[in-house]
């Protein structure tokens, strides 16, 4: 894990892990900063994060919704309620579930471009969480 936070400048950062050593790429570490991102998280009405087993790009599949390998990263994922990113609310997650506002996806057999690509995927999964989806659902 030391390796994962001292050399890591993407994941822990977003995850506002307390543990994280920087920034980002050539800042020092910044709690203001890091109060800021579960700030605006906290400032969505509501934040929608999808998955698939059949995706094969992010993995484990399932960190979409923000679980995570266990501790050797062999023996699955620990579900998000079980980590400190949940109990500590680091990024704000368990503030937009009280307030119901979370809503995490683990949809069968979406491979991972058809979340963007795929229109009935997103009419299925995801039209439905957004306010006024079907008057402003546009399609390029």
């Amino acid at each position: 894990m030391k390796d994962y936070w001292a050399g890591n400048t993407f994941l822990p950062v977003l995850n506002n892990d307390p543990n994280r050593a920087t920034q980002g790429p050539g800042h020092s570490k910044n709690e203001t900063t890091g109060q800021a991102f579960k700030e605006n998280m906290l400032r969505l009405k509501k934040a929608v994060f999808t998955c698939s087993p059949a995706d094969d790009q992010v993995i484990p599949y399932d960190s979409g919704i923000f679980n995570f390998f266990d501790q050797w990263a062999d023996k699955g994922t620990v579900p998000l309620q079980q980590t400190r990113m949940w109990t500590e609310d680091w990024i704000g997650l368990r503030g937009l579930q009280e307030a119901g506002r979370l809503v995490r996806i683990d949809a069968p057999d979406i491979p991972h471009n058809d979340w963007v690509r795929n229109q009935d995927v997103f009419l299925k999964y995801v039209e439905g969480h957004l306010p006024h989806a079907k008057s402003q659902t546009v399609f390029v």
